[in-house]
């Protein structure tokens, strides 16, 4: 049972651990890098100034760290609705670089203009097209002029949230799209950083490093599943090949006499295996539907989790079953084959 349940585990774990490091984030997070600092207070100077550097292939600008979620706050959008979304302050540049898809309308270009997306539309239970919606917010009214696709702000753990975005002359987070190669741009970068703000802090920090990081405990537990299920197969090899060798010499004799009125080796192996399988089998169901119980428990934990069907919880059990056939086979083959007599004498 325990062999059966810890593979049974331990392919959820890893299927999980794939899904939740590809998943699609809505957007393209590939070379980017993020740091915090203003540079005087337009937009446009931090533009100029990392555009004219050799590493940097693309710039943009918000007020937030896109991975580790937005600020919330409460939106009026009309017919006595409220929605409850995550709202963003974003330089013009900064869908388009981040490769944030538009599905309708188009990009903010100036102040009173918002984005909102997919995940806002549905709460806000707009029928029609959403463009040219107008959305209270304190005191002023501001008009939607495009819907985005809807795009992760934080980890597998949560789902999908309403976001707000617009626009900020100075957001003061600046996102760039490196040249290859990444990891020695990024170094060059944060050395001239060094060089030209040698009293300010400014380092910035690979996005892709920063989803990783997210799932650092989920890594760690496929760690140690792994760890355990190499364990546990070792412990219940030793044990199978003990009990296979004691029902071997336990029914020696039988099989010496049965051999002696003609049968084959291929009989007293079926014979054998046929005997262990019947008393494993029991405990290999039971492990397969602990591991699929357990396992749909551990992925609640998670907006976004692994699909898997009862095939493989079956594959994992013929696995489990197979493996100990072939162990059977290899341990009483010699015996099968030996001279009957032999055994008998032995008796």
């Amino acid at each position: 049972m325990g062999m059966t349940f810890i593979f049974g585990f331990l392919i959820i774990v890893l299927g999980q651990y794939q899904t939740v490091m590809n998943k699609d984030l809505g957007y393209n997070p590939d070379r980017v890098v993020m740091c915090w600092h203003q540079f005087g207070n337009e937009e446009g100077n931090a533009k100029s100034f990392f555009k004219n550097l050799p590493m940097v292939e693309d710039y943009a600008a918000a007020a937030q760290m896109i991975c580790y979620g937005y600020s919330g706050d409460t939106f009026d959008v009309g017919e006595s609705r409220r929605v409850d979304a995550r709202i963003d302050w974003i330089g013009v540049d900064f869908v388009p670089m981040m490769g944030i898809p538009i599905l309708e309308g188009k990009n903010i270009a100036v102040e009173g203009e918002i984005l909102v997306n997919e995940e806002f539309v549905r709460q806000a239970r707009w029928t029609d097209s959403p463009i040219g919606k107008r959305i209270q917010y304190g005191r002023r009214d501001f008009i939607v002029v495009g819907v985005v696709g809807d795009y992760a702000i934080r980890s597998a753990y949560h789902p999908q949230e309403p976001i707000l975005l617009m626009t900020s002359q100075n957001p003061g987070f600046n996102y760039l799209r490196l040249k290859e190669p990444f990891g020695q741009n990024l170094a060059d970068l944060n050395r001239q950083m060094a060089e030209a703000f040698p009293t300010d802090d400014v380092v910035f920090l690979a996005l892709p490093q920063m989803l990783e990081e997210q799932y650092t405990d989920v890594r760690r537990f496929r760690n140690a599943v792994v760890l355990a299920s190499i364990s546990i197969f070792l412990i219940a090899l030793m044990g199978l090949i003990g009990y296979t060798n004691d029902e071997v010499r336990y029914r020696s004799k039988e099989i010496a006499i049965r051999k002696v009125n003609g049968a084959e080796a291929s009989g007293i192996l079926r014979l054998l295996s046929e005997n262990i399988l019947w008393t494993a089998l029991p405990a290999v169901i039971i492990g397969a539907l602990l591991a699929r119980f357990i396992g749909n428990k551990w992925l609640e934990q998670f907006s976004d989790s692994v699909q898997l069907g009862i095939c493989a919880y079956i594959g994992v059990a013929l696995l489990v079953l197979a493996l100990i056939i072939c162990t059977v086979v290899f341990r009483a083959w010699n015996v099968a084959n030996e001279n009957p007599v032999k055994s008998i004498k032995n008796e």
